[in-house]
Protein backbone atom coordinates (compact mmCIF):
# COMPACT_ATOMS: atom_id res chain seq x y z
CA UNK A 1 0.00 0.00 0.00
CA UNK A 2 0.99 3.49 -0.69
CA UNK A 3 1.99 6.46 2.04
CA UNK A 4 -1.64 8.04 1.41
CA UNK A 5 -3.33 4.12 2.98
CA UNK A 6 -0.52 4.45 5.47
CA UNK A 7 -1.55 8.23 6.56
CA UNK A 8 -5.19 7.36 6.52
CA UNK A 9 -4.14 4.54 9.20
CA UNK A 10 -2.30 6.72 11.30
CA UNK A 11 -4.12 9.32 11.31
CA UNK A 12 -7.57 7.15 12.92
CA UNK A 13 -5.10 5.36 15.37
CA UNK A 14 -4.10 8.82 16.48
CA UNK A 15 -7.70 10.02 16.84
CA UNK A 16 -8.87 6.51 18.80
CA UNK A 17 -5.99 4.19 20.18
CA UNK A 18 -6.62 5.60 23.73
CA UNK A 19 -9.50 4.36 24.03
CA UNK A 20 -7.91 0.52 23.69
CA UNK A 21 -7.09 -0.99 26.97
CA UNK A 22 -5.09 -4.27 26.47
CA UNK A 23 -7.76 -6.84 28.40
CA UNK A 24 -9.60 -9.91 27.12
CA UNK A 25 -12.87 -7.65 27.72
CA UNK A 26 -13.76 -5.99 24.87
CA UNK A 27 -15.85 -2.72 25.37
CA UNK A 28 -18.89 -1.22 23.08
CA UNK A 29 -16.86 1.29 21.81
CA UNK A 30 -14.26 -0.82 20.36
CA UNK A 31 -17.10 -2.10 18.35
CA UNK A 32 -18.08 1.09 16.77
CA UNK A 33 -14.57 2.02 16.10
CA UNK A 34 -14.02 -1.42 14.21
CA UNK A 35 -16.75 -0.49 11.95
CA UNK A 36 -15.79 3.74 11.38
CA UNK A 37 -12.10 1.87 10.32
CA UNK A 38 -13.59 -0.43 8.47
CA UNK A 39 -15.76 1.91 6.55
CA UNK A 40 -13.07 4.66 6.25
CA UNK A 41 -10.63 1.61 4.69
CA UNK A 42 -13.27 0.06 2.18
CA UNK A 43 -14.10 3.60 1.20
CA UNK A 44 -10.66 4.32 0.71
CA UNK A 45 -10.22 1.29 -1.29
CA UNK A 46 -13.50 1.51 -3.31
CA UNK A 47 -11.97 4.95 -4.50
CA UNK A 48 -8.94 4.00 -5.63
CA UNK A 49 -9.80 0.97 -7.59
CA UNK A 50 -12.79 2.87 -9.44
CA UNK A 51 -10.28 5.66 -9.92
CA UNK A 52 -7.85 2.87 -11.58
CA UNK A 53 -10.29 0.79 -13.15
CA UNK A 54 -13.02 1.78 -14.59
CA UNK A 55 -16.73 -0.11 -14.42
CA UNK A 56 -15.06 -1.30 -10.98
CA UNK A 57 -17.86 -2.95 -8.98
CA UNK A 58 -16.76 -4.22 -4.83
CA UNK A 59 -19.46 -6.67 -4.81
CA UNK A 60 -17.85 -8.04 -7.95
CA UNK A 61 -14.53 -7.94 -6.20
CA UNK A 62 -15.33 -9.15 -3.31
CA UNK A 63 -17.13 -12.43 -5.76
CA UNK A 64 -14.15 -12.59 -7.23
CA UNK A 65 -12.00 -13.06 -3.86
CA UNK A 66 -14.19 -15.60 -2.56
CA UNK A 67 -13.61 -17.52 -6.14
CA UNK A 68 -10.38 -17.32 -5.78
CA UNK A 69 -9.51 -18.45 -2.05
CA UNK A 70 -7.37 -20.73 -2.36
CA UNK A 71 -5.45 -18.60 -5.29
CA UNK A 72 -5.14 -15.61 -2.50
CA UNK A 73 -4.30 -17.03 0.48
CA UNK A 74 -0.74 -16.44 -0.25
CA UNK A 75 -0.90 -13.12 -1.42
CA UNK A 76 0.65 -9.83 0.02
CA UNK A 77 -3.31 -8.09 -0.62
CA UNK A 78 -5.13 -10.89 0.54
CA UNK A 79 -3.08 -10.39 4.13
CA UNK A 80 -4.11 -6.81 3.93
CA UNK A 81 -7.34 -6.96 2.84
CA UNK A 82 -8.32 -9.47 5.48
CA UNK A 83 -6.57 -7.56 8.43
CA UNK A 84 -8.80 -4.58 7.49
CA UNK A 85 -11.65 -6.91 8.25
CA UNK A 86 -10.32 -8.68 11.36
CA UNK A 87 -11.26 -7.33 14.72
CA UNK A 88 -8.72 -8.83 16.48
CA UNK A 89 -6.06 -7.65 14.03
CA UNK A 90 -7.80 -4.08 14.22
CA UNK A 91 -7.47 -4.35 18.49
CA UNK A 92 -3.63 -5.20 18.24
CA UNK A 93 -3.23 -2.21 15.69
CA UNK A 94 -4.46 0.44 17.94
CA UNK A 95 -2.76 -1.15 21.06
CA UNK A 96 0.30 -1.50 19.42
CA UNK A 97 0.01 2.18 18.36
CA UNK A 98 -0.81 3.29 21.77
CA UNK A 99 2.15 1.95 23.52
CA UNK A 100 4.35 3.61 20.91
CA UNK A 101 2.54 6.92 21.59
CA UNK A 102 3.34 6.26 25.12
CA UNK A 103 6.76 5.68 24.35
CA UNK A 104 6.60 2.35 25.98
CA UNK A 105 7.56 -0.72 24.27
CA UNK A 106 10.85 -2.43 23.10
CA UNK A 107 13.00 0.08 21.11
CA UNK A 108 16.24 -0.75 21.01
CA UNK A 109 19.42 0.50 18.79
CA UNK A 110 22.19 -1.84 17.57
CA UNK A 111 25.64 0.11 17.56
CA UNK A 112 28.33 -2.47 15.25
CA UNK A 113 31.63 -1.98 15.31
CA UNK A 114 34.67 -3.71 14.38
CA UNK A 115 37.55 -4.79 17.26
CA UNK A 116 40.94 -6.02 17.03
CA UNK A 117 41.59 -9.55 16.04
CA UNK A 118 44.27 -11.74 17.45
CA UNK A 119 45.68 -14.06 14.46
CA UNK A 120 46.39 -16.49 17.12
CA UNK A 121 42.77 -17.19 18.36
CA UNK A 122 42.33 -18.57 14.62
CA UNK A 123 43.19 -21.89 14.56
CA UNK A 124 41.04 -22.94 11.58
CA UNK A 125 39.93 -20.42 7.88
CA UNK A 126 40.44 -16.80 7.43
CA UNK A 127 41.21 -14.41 9.51
CA UNK A 128 38.68 -12.54 10.56
CA UNK A 129 37.91 -9.91 12.98
CA UNK A 130 35.20 -9.61 15.87
CA UNK A 131 32.16 -7.99 16.08
CA UNK A 132 31.85 -5.48 19.48
CA UNK A 133 27.72 -5.29 19.47
CA UNK A 134 26.14 -2.79 21.42
CA UNK A 135 21.91 -2.99 22.16
CA UNK A 136 21.16 -0.32 24.16
CA UNK A 137 16.78 1.07 24.30
CA UNK A 138 16.34 3.70 22.13
CA UNK A 139 13.09 5.70 22.09
CA UNK A 140 12.61 7.96 19.20
CA UNK A 141 10.48 10.59 19.75
CA UNK A 142 7.51 11.09 17.13
CA UNK A 143 8.46 7.83 15.62
CA UNK A 144 5.14 5.51 14.45
CA UNK A 145 4.70 2.03 13.80
CA UNK A 146 2.74 2.78 11.24
CA UNK A 147 4.80 3.14 8.03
Amino acid sequence: MDDEFHDLQRKFANEHSAVFEDTDENKIIYTELFGKYTELIEGFLDARLKATIPDFSMHDFMELLIAREEEMRSSDVFDVLVSCADFTTFKELMLAHKTEMNGVGPQLKLDVRPVSFFSDEQLDGEEMPDLNLCITPLRPKGSSFLQ
